[in-house]
């Protein structure tokens, strides 16, 4: 049986070579992340970054933020390979850790743990904001983008398993993060992108890693029944919509 984290795992790793081009709206998604972080600190000695992926969020962290040590985290043995270089004309101390962040061991005395788009694919949320909780230092940041409950509205109906493991809604999150932190920013919005035919959706969705639990075996007839079905429903002026919906949130720890 495999596991969650090892079917995201895998998923990722297959689509690593058309993620960083392809990830138009998780990109955007990182750099709105980093903004709404420099209105409360720009300055953060000790950061962590879980999913770190191809580094469109590194990339803006070391671009606007200053940063002594960098601790980078993914699944993928891969990432290493697009973050390292970003790191080599900076002064800055980087430790890349390979794993799943709700396993591995993570250092301690962070003042800042930061994540873009990642959080949708743990299985346990609660418990990993208590883990951070634990190795943040007072008044530490927890500052990361995930995904509301309406993300990839247009798939549901499909029986579609694409779906990441938790899409969480604003109540669920501020009681998860419960008693540990003290929300500063919250955001919500929706990101809809356009494409020729339904089926230029599926494509997006394997460059993207984003199908890690799909487990679908499309045959000629289910395929065309469902480029029917989602043309019918949702084409717009010819053009076939996909909504993102992500969710910020900036929290400190108490």
């Amino acid at each position: 049986m495999v596991s969650p984290s090892q079917k995201v795992k895998n998923s990722f790793q297959r689509s690593f070579a058309h993620y960083h081009e392809a990830a138009i709206v998780q990109s955007e998604i990182a750099k709105t992340l980093a903004q709404a972080l420099q209105k409360y600190e720009t300055k953060i000695p000790r950061l962590l970054e879980f999913g770190a992926a191809t580094g469109h969020l590194t990339e803006t962290m070391l671009k606007y933020f200053y940063i002594e040590t960098y601790f980078a985290n993914d699944l993928v043995t891969h990432s290493e390979n697009y973050l390292k270089p970003l790191f080599e004309k900076t002064k800055i101390e980087y430790q890349f850790l390979e794993g799943d962040v709700q396993q591995c061991s993570l250092p301690k005395n962070l003042n800042a743990i930061i994540s873009s788009s990642t959080l949708q694919w743990i299985k346990n949320p609660k418990s990993l904001f208590k883990r951070f909780h634990n190795i943040l230092e007072k008044d530490g940041l927890l500052v990361f983008s995930t995904f509301a409950p309406n993300h990839f509205q247009e798939l549901r109906g499909f029986n579609s398993k694409s779906a990441a493991l938790t899409y969480l809604d604003k109540d669920t999150l501020y009681l998860m993060l419960g008693q540990d932190f003290h929300v500063l920013d919250f955001r919500q919005e929706e990101k809809v992108l356009e494409f020729e035919t339904p089926r230029k959706v599926l494509h997006h969705l394997r460059k993207t890693g984003v199908n890690a639990n799909a487990g679908h075996h499309w045959t000629k007839g289910n395929l065309l029944a469902f480029e029917e079905a989602y043309r019918a429903r949702f084409s717009v002026k010819g053009k076939i919509p996909l909504t993102y919906a992500p969710v910020y949130i900036i929290a400190q720890k108490y």
